[in-house]
């Protein structure tokens, strides 16, 4: 898919400039074959953070403060 960066001994991943809730960025991910990100360790979360350090805020469109990770409790909570 384009747009993904290879980010060597991690995996893909790919940054969404336009705003969506939680559930919209989980359900963009499935129709692309993909998941939201999970980080497993400090390098997958570095790779999270520099994918986002490199999307100033004025080109975002939403939700500018957040970034959605596949962390959930929607079985606990709902």
């Amino acid at each position: 898919h384009p747009g993904y960066e290879l980010f060597p001994g991690l995996g893909y991943y790919k940054f969404h400039k336009t705003g969506k809730t939680w559930e919209q960025a989980r359900d963009t991910c499935f129709e692309e074959g993909t998941h939201l990100a999970i980080p497993n360790s400090e390098a997958e979360g570095q790779a999270v953070l520099s994918l986002w350090l490199q999307h100033p805020r004025e080109q975002l469109k939403q939700y500018i403060d957040y970034v959605f990770l596949g962390f959930h409790d929607m079985y606990v909570e709902g």
